[in-house]
Order: structure tokens, then C-alpha cells, then sequence
């Protein structure tokens, strides 16, 4: 090779090498925020979202596998809890969302995250972080569930 044509690459690639690394404006601005209630962190603005095995759909999961405690509940009653994708994409429970605490459905809640497939964590920039999410349903959605 050219003596020249070496020295222009030595002096280009290491500009452009330098350019990639710089985040693109309006990127990485995850926000990190601390959950009072159960002393858990997670972020939120994501640059990339935690991503669901393929064919797996949260929904129906639950649909398949809550177990609803044998107590009266009103039909129109809203079921919510949040759970965090772990930066290893294990999934865990994080806390009711409902008004009334009701120990039976968070411990179901506990356990149907606990049998949720590992995800693909979400991403600030390159570094893998836990994230929040969250599922709501009514018990009528569930009644209807089980008697088909």
C-alpha cells in the first residue's frame, strides 16, 4: 500500500471510531428512579425496552396460569401489579397496583411472575437495566377465563 493512502486511514479512522461512540441527541436519557414503597430501583425512559421471549404474550400467560383466591370478589374489581424485567431478564414481582391489599392475589401475582420466562432486558445506551412494568385485569376477564 501507499505510503499516503496509510497515513490517511491512520489519521481518519480513529475520527470516525471517536464519532461513534457519542450518544445521538435526545438518547440515554434513561431515568433511574427509586421506588419508596419497596426500596427497588429501575429505570424508565428507556432507549430500548425489555423485550418478550418470541410467542410469548403476557396476557394470555396470566390468563393461563392466575390462580383467583376462592373469595367473593366484585366482578368489575381491576387486578394490577407491576414487576421488574432484571437486567439479566428475570422477572420479578415488584408490588400490587390495586387500592385494596389483598395478601392472597399478591402472593399469586408473586408467583405467576415468578414463572414468567427470562426476557430480553432493556437497554440505556449499552448497558442492560432493570425495568418496570405492568398488567391489569378485571375479575369478570378471569371468571370468564375459567369457565371455558
Amino acid at each position: 500500500m501507499n505510503l499516503r493512502v496509510i497515513l490517511v486511514l491512520l489519521l481518519i479512522v480513529p475520527f470516525f471510531a471517536q464519532a461513534q461512540k457519542e450518544p445521538i441527541k435526545g438518547m440515554n436519557e434513561c431515568k433511574l428512579v427509586h421506588d419508596k414503597k419497596t426500596n427497588r430501583e429501575y429505570f424508565k425512559d428507556l432507549e430500548y425496552e425489555a423485550e418478550l421471549p418470541d410467542g410469548f404474550n403476557v396476557l394470555e400467560f396470566v390468563k393461563a396460569n392466575f390462580r383467583l383466591p376462592k373469595k367473593k370478589y366484585n366482578p368489575k374489581e381491576k387486578i394490577s401489579f407491576a414487576y421488574i424485567v432484571e437486567k439479566d431478564g428475570v422477572v420479578s414481582f415488584l408490588k400490587l397496583l390495586t387500592l385494596t391489599t389483598d395478601k392472597e392475589i399478591e402472593d399469586e401475582a408473586k408467583r405467576i411472575t415468578g414463572l414468567m420466562p427470562k426476557w430480553l432486558a432493556a437497554r440505556c445506551g449499552k448497558d442492560y437495566v432493570a425495568s418496570m412494568h405492568d398488567i391489569s385485569f378485571s375479575v369478570d376477564w378471569m371468571h370468564e377465563t375459567l369457565s371455558r
